[in-house]
């Protein structure tokens, strides 16, 4: 099924990604993937490790949108 062309988001997860310390390359690649099936990402999202953070951004996120991609493990952190 290809999704509308607003209908998905990347949540990226991890303290590293806020402190500057790693570079997110997972949503230019998800990006680039989704594109080529026709859907596009409209919005791309940034939160640290906190469970509570992590929660109420995908509650708030599954609200407004049909896709939601979470997506993390880009440092140490377990």
């Amino acid at each position: 099924m290809i999704v509308s062309r607003s209908d998905v988001e990347i949540l990226l997860v991890g303290d590293e990604l806020l402190k500057g310390e790693r570079t997110d390359a997972h949503a230019a690649w998800l990006g680039s993937r989704l594109l080529r099936l026709g859907a596009r990402v409209a919005r791309v999202c940034t939160v640290g490790d906190d469970i509570g953070e992590i929660s109420a951004a995908i509650r708030d996120r599954l609200t407004a949108t049909r896709v939601l991609i979470v997506t993390g493990g880009l440092g140490p952190t377990p």
